[in-house]
């Protein structure tokens, strides 16, 4: 009778620990056996991933049942062995002729199926812009081109402009002042030559000859110059 107390202490909700006292899952359904009435697998949801295993109640300590908590008899590892992993819908039946549990196995399977949507609504509407845009185009104009052409050349009258195809020439003129020398015969030189007889004394060296005879018979005699 103490067992079957115990037994009935176990209710949804309730923590279930590991061997060594820490928080493994929470209890989310209990399954009886359908002749003892006893607790046969504690449907938990485990904490750490939300997955929902089916523990036997033979992996538990039934000595440390206490209230809101249960605790596991053997390790995590050994648990997860001896356990079942089931889907949030899954449901087991009691097999009278060969005293078992049966469990339904599903398989999900792929199904495609296309459907068109509205994904939502395009609203069109126009504006004007202003955008600006270069176009290359071949425009005409005129020019006007100047050239000097030097003439310096001296006229009596004003001259104006004059068209020569298509030149219009504008002559340009200025005033000088204009310095003009003329030859004037101020004075005449008449030249002539006459005879003009004078008197002038020249003094110049000349050369004569001179004969010396010697007698010594003679030397009484003066000397006799031959000229």
């Amino acid at each position: 009778m103490s067992s079957a107390k115990k037994a009935k202490s176990l209710v949804a909700g309730d923590i279930v620990e590991t061997n060594e006292g820490e928080p493994f899952g929470e209890i989310e359904d209990i399954v009886f056996n359908p002749e003892t009435q006893q607790p046969s697998f504690l449907i938990t949801r485990l904490i750490e991933n939300k997955d929902r295993l089916m523990l036997p109640v033979e992996l538990f300590n039934k000595k440390k049942f206490r209230e809101n908590k249960v605790q596991l008899d053997t390790t995590i590892e050994e648990a997860m062995k001896r356990s079942m992993m089931i889907s949030g819908n899954t449901t087991m039946n009691f097999d009278q002729e060969s005293q078992s549990w049966q469990i339904p196995l599903a398989e999900e399977h792929l199904q495609i199926e296309k459907k068109q949507i509205q994904l939502g609504e395009v609203l069109i509407h126009k504006t004007v812009e202003e955008v600006e845009q270069t176009i290359p185009a071949t425009l005409t104009h005129d020019e006007v081109v100047i050239e000097h052409v030097p003439i310096n050349q001296i006229t009596l009258q004003p001259v104006g402009p004059r068209q020569e195809g298509d030149w219009l020439i504008i002559p340009v003129t200025k005033e000088v002042l204009v310095v003009q020398k003329q030859i004037i015969v101020v004075e005449e030189i008449r030249i002539y030559k006459q005879a003009v007889t004078e008197q002038q004394l020249f003094r110049e060296t000349v050369r004569q000859e001179r004969v010396e005879i010697e007698n010594s018979s003679l030397k009484a005699q003066p000397k006799v110059n031959l000229q």
